[in-house]
């Protein structure tokens, strides 16, 4: 397991919740980079957030703080887009600009996360339904994409943003405590009637499903989630394809042909004619069986 270290000394704390976790007093630049030295075989980027609520209330300081970090780790800055918090009382803040004065600070290998997101602050802009131009010139001189699905997938920004011409180059699934939900010893009544009562809406194969979906090729979408992120890890030669002298992790998925229902966070559905799910993995060699409570049953969500 490898980490990008939070730029906040809260971590992933309640941020929806109390925003002001995540101000410029929350980041101890000199610390945090003791300890993603010190830790420097795990962690492999800084995430920061860029959002009009945080911006609302101390413009991008954070990002600058982040920023330094990751520039003394030498490693990639990730950078969320999209609104999280509510704009501070009173204020009056501008998503686009918050996008502008952004991209300036991001360097090649960086990333920015959410491209399919439709809250504001994202890669469309609010006043022309486009893609920022300034997001344009980032990925041109370097700067990558992540799809950070999490609870920030829309179908209809997917379908603009890739018609635009942006091709994810990561496909990170943002699996966590806002959008998962294992069942407990109390929910045994609500398993009997629905079996697939709490098990995730949908994991990272799932995620994969949608880029398909989405008119992406089967080789752009496994690249995705293993060559690309090999690369940005800056770990192409260990990790992220089947080459001879490697070590044998490998992951062995399914092709399902039929029709699924797919759902993004709007409550939009797509019935998608193929869906990818876990078969078994192999780690180190070792067959290890595809059995996580987080991998939705295909029969789940069978159209």
């Amino acid at each position: 397991m490898l980490c990008f270290i939070s730029a906040y000394l809260v971590g992933g704390l309640e941020g929806h919740l109390y925003p002001s976790l995540y101000g410029p007093d929350q980041v101890d630049v000199k610390a945090t980079i003791r300890a993603g030295r010190a830790n420097a075989d795990i962690v492999r980027g800084v995430k920061a957030h860029a959002e009009i609520g945080g911006a609302s209330r101390w413009g991008l300081e954070v990002i600058k703080l982040g920023k330094r970090i990751s520039s003394e780790l030498g490693v990639p800055l990730y950078i969320h887009l999209g609104q999280i918090w509510p704009v501070k009382d009173g204020a009056t803040i501008d998503p686009d600009e918050v996008v502008r004065a952004l991209m300036p600070l991001m360097e090649p290998g960086d990333v920015l996360a959410h491209p399919f997101t439709r809250h504001p602050g994202g890669f469309v802009s609010t006043a022309t339904g486009e893609v920022h131009p300034v997001v344009w010139a980032a990925l041109e001189r370097g700067v990558t994409v992540d799809v950070g699905h999490g609870s920030h997938f829309s179908f209809e920004m997917a379908r603009r943003t890739i018609a635009a011409g942006i091709r994810p180059h990561t496909l990170g699934a943002d699996m966590h405590g806002y959008n998962v939900r294992v069942p407990g010893d109390g929910d045994a009544a609500a398993r009997q009637e629905n079996p697939y009562f709490g098990v995730a809406p949908f994991n990272l194969t799932h995620a994969m499903t949608e880029l398909l979906t989405l008119g992406l090729s089967l080789p752009e979408v496994v690249a995705t989630v293993t060559s690309n992120p090999a690369r940005m890890l800056k770990m192409e030669d260990s990790i992220g394809a089947l080459l001879p002298g490697r070590e044998a992790d490998v992951s062995v998925l399914d092709l399902l042909r039929g029709r699924f229902t797919l759902s993004d966070n709007s409550g939009e559905k797509v019935i998608a004619q193929e869906m990818l799910t876990p078969a078994f993995a192999l780690r180190a060699g070792k067959t290890q069986a595809a059995d996580s409570a987080l991998i939705p049953p295909p029969a789940l969500l069978a159209a």
